[in-house]
C-alpha cells in the first residue's frame, strides 16, 4: 500500500510542477491496446522442487489501458493498467528421472502480471505522426497458476499426486521505457504502435503437498524470487479530448449599419 501511496504523491507533485498556463488548450487522450508480450528472463525456478520455469515460458496477450494528459505540446504524463498473461511448457524431466516406471499428467499452468504505472512522456511531432519516448514508475502484482502433476505407477494402482497451495504472492515496485508511435487519423482519432519494456521482481511462496497410495502426506515449503523483464508489443485506438479556450468574438458595428425606427 505504501508504494501505491507514493506512487500518487509522485503524479500529484508532477501535475503541481506542470500544470498549465492560462490560455493553452489542455489535451487528454484515452486509449485501449492489445497486443503480444513476452519474457527477456524466465530463471523462474523453486530450489529442487519439480516446479521449475526455465525457458518454458511461452508469451500471451497483453491488454492496455491508458490516459494521458498533455501539459503543453511537448510534455505529458501518463496513467495506465498494463495485464499480461503467459502459459507455460514443462516436460518436468527431473520427476521422469526420479520415477521413471510413472506415467506422468499435469494441469495446464501459468502467471498472469498486472501493473499500475505512472509515466512521464516527451512529445515530437510530424505533421500527423507523433513519437512519444516515456519513462514509467509502477506497482506489479503476480499471479501465479501452479500446476498439479499426478504420477501413476505402469501396472499397478499406486499413484502419487503432487498439489500446490498455500500460495503467498507479494507485489513489487517495477521501473520500464515505453515508445510510442502515434497516427491521428483525424483531430480527435487515431492508431498507434506501442513498445515497452517493465522490469519487474516475482516474489512467490508456496507449499507443495505430495500424496502417495498409502495415504501418506509429505508437505514442503518453496519460494521463487527473481527479478524478471516483461516485454510487450501492443497496437491500440486513441481517442483526444480537446477543452478548447473559450474566445469572445466582437463585432464592430458602423454607424450606417443601425437601423432608425
Amino acid at each position: 500500500m505504501r508504494y501505491v501511496l507514493t506512487i500518487i504523491s509522485i503524479f500529484v507533485i508532477l501535475y503541481s510542477t506542470y500544470a498549465q498556463p492560462e490560455g493553452l488548450k489542455p489535451k487528454y487522450a484515452v486509449a485501449f491496446t492489445l497486443g503480444y508480450t513476452s519474457l527477456s528472463n524466465t530463471s523462474l525456478r523453486s530450489t529442487e522442487n519439480y516446479f521449475d520455469l526455465v525457458d518454458d515460458v511461452v508469451g500471451g496477450l497483453s491488454v492496455n489501458f491508458i490516459f494521458n494528459y498533455y501539459f503543453n505540446d511537448k510534455w505529458g504524463a501518463e496513467l495506465n493498467y498494463l495485464t499480461s498473461s503467459y502459459t507455460a511448457h514443462n516436460e518436468f524431466n527431473n520427476l521422469v528421472i526420479k520415477y521413471p516406471n510413472y506415467n506422468l499428467s499435469s494441469s495446464l499452468y501459468g502467471f498472469n502480471i498486472s501493473s499500475v504505472n505512472l509515466g512521464i512522456i516527451r512529445r515530437y511531432h510530424l505533421s500527423k505522426f507523433a513519437f512519444e519516448p516515456e519513462f514509467v514508475l509502477g506497482y506489479s502484482y503476480v499471479n501465479p497458476y501452479l500446476p498439479d502433476v499426478k504420477l501413476k505407477k505402469i501396472g499397478y494402482n499406486e499413484m502419487i499426486l503432487l498439489n500446490n497451495h498455500s500460495i503467498n504472492k507479494k507485489g513489487s515496485v517495477n521501473l520500464g521505457l515505453v515508445i510510442t508511435a502515434k497516427y491521428n487519423v483525424k483531430r480527435r482519432i487515431g492508431f498507434f504502435l506501442r513498445l515497452g519494456m517493465l522490469w519487474n521482481n516475482v516474489n512467490v511462496k508456496y507449499t507443495t503437498e505430495t500424496v502417495y497410495s498409502n495415504r501418506n502426506r509429505v508437505y514442503n515449503n518453496y519460494e521463487i524470487n527473481n527479478l524478471v523483464g516483461n516485454f510487450s508489443i501492443n497496437m491500440g485506438v486513441y481517442w483526444n479530448i480537446v477543452r478548447a479556450k473559450f474566445e469572445a468574438k466582437t463585432k464592430n458595428i458602423q454607424p450606417s449599419e443601425f437601423i432608425s425606427e
